[in-house]
């Protein structure tokens, strides 16, 4: 229903074949495996109905119990609740919007396009819209699920030249690079999947997190703290 309402048509009629049992489920959508008229292997996220309304109810009870919890407890304006909470809806509600994450998938492919072996997927935009999201199924192996056989260091060295650039050269980054979301392709490329949250670092803060990296090598805790 959500693929037809947000298409225009069923996922029979858009797809040379459809999975209806999902690939994968998690709490914001879940994942359908297809394949395009033009006989690509895709997976659909599909986001699930009435989620940001229910979403957003929740965020407006948390912003009124951060306002109460100040109230009773003065001292907790130290922990800039309120910046906190602001931060987490800003996040979630950019998680919602399947557009803006159709962008950052679009933005890393053009910012690795000169290094072929870390594989960004495809995006289909006239398969997406901002509730569902079209892209190239990546196969692979979870970097925690590496057969012996595998060069581990030369895996690692390929998952840190990646981090590196998002990091230090690019200054906009995967905010969710964990192990699920990273898979070693038969080919040998490193493929990344769930661009859904990102962060940005200007110049400024890139220099100093090397500052700080170069602190805590030199176990200068107060560097670290007259840093930041």
């Amino acid at each position: 229903r959500m693929i037809t309402q947000n298409l225009g048509a069923a996922p029979e009629a858009l797809f040379a074949s459809f999975d209806e049992k999902p690939l994968a489920s998690a709490s914001i959508a879940q994942v359908h495996s297809a394949v395009t008229k033009e006989g690509v292997d895709v997976v659909i996220k599909v986001q699930r109905p009435g989620l940001k309304p229910t979403i957003e109810s929740d965020l407006s009870l948390l912003r009124f119990l951060s306002s109460r919890v100040l109230d009773v407890y003065p001292e907790a304006a130290y922990f800039d609740l309120k910046g906190m909470v602001e931060e987490f809806e800003a996040s979630l509600l950019s998680e919602l919007d399947f557009v803006r994450e159709r962008e950052h998938i679009e933005r890393f492919a053009e910012n690795f396009a000169e290094k072929p072996r870390i594989h960004i997927p495809r995006v289909f935009r006239d398969l997406s819209s901002d509730s569902v999201l079209t892209m190239e199924r990546i196969r692979g192996r979870k970097l925690t699920a590496l057969d012996d056989n595998v060069d581990r260091g030369e895996v690692a060295l390929l998952y840190l030249d990646c981090a590196y650039q998002m990091l230090f050269q690019d200054g906009f980054f995967h905010g969710d690079l964990h192990p699920g979301n990273v898979f070693l392709e038969d080919d040998g490329r490193l493929g990344v999947i769930d661009f859904g949250m990102v962060g940005r670092l200007s110049r400024h803060m890139r220099e100093r997190v090397v500052d700080v990296i170069f602190s805590v090598l030199r176990q200068d805790l107060e560097g670290v703290a007259r840093i930041w």
